[in-house]
């Protein structure tokens, strides 16, 4: 990750178009890769019947865990709690994929889903990074510039407007205040 914002710098390219799209898939590969080592050595155990309900039951016992020590920092507190309801709505958009792929008007379906889903998230992680590059250096922690107060950001702006080419290259230009 140093690597690529050190050479996007260099090039004077915008790291956070490149970092953010890394990131992600280093977190899916990372997860596949977990779930490959789990699902590898379940398999190599399959004789031990009660093996499979001890890990789930493991994993299931650390959820409270995971949602109790981020539970100690309010702001973490909002993200987990805004990531507990995408993940139930991608849930929501399983069972909707699950109904389509049984429909044989739809079989191919299956095979653009993960491309689709991972470029509207690479999307959003771009505005995103984009709009944290612009605040960091325009105003205080809490504190909106005074354009951006009054005209929020959405994706058409960032990505189509002539302050997206400036943020892009990494030329940011704060607002008069």
């Amino acid at each position: 990750m140093v690597a690529v914002i050190v050479g996007s710098r260099k090039l004077g390219v915008n790291s956070d178009n490149l970092v953010t799209s890394i990131a992600a898939s280093l977190g899916d590969l990372i997860t596949l890769s977990l779930l490959a080592a789990i699902s590898s050595f379940l398999f190599h155990h399959r004789d031990l019947w009660f093996l499979p309900p001890a890990v789930g039951h493991y994993f299931l016992l650390l959820i409270p865990l995971w949602v109790s020590v981020p539970r100690c920092s309010p702001p973490i507190r909002e993200v987990l709690q805004s990531g507990l309801v995408g993940m139930a709505l991608s849930s929501i958009g399983g069972l909707i994929l699950d109904r389509t792929v049984s429909d044989p008007n739809f079989e191919g379906m299956a095979i653009f889903t993960p491309m689709i889903h991972g470029v509207g998230g690479n999307l959003v992680a771009i505005q995103a990074s984009r709009i944290a590059a612009y605040l960091h250096p325009c105003s205080a922690p809490g504190t909106l510039p005074p354009d951006m107060a009054s005209n929020r950001p959405d994706p058409c702006t960032n990505f189509c407007s002539e302050g997206a080419s400036a943020i892009a290259t990494g030329h940011t230009v704060c607002p008069e205040s």
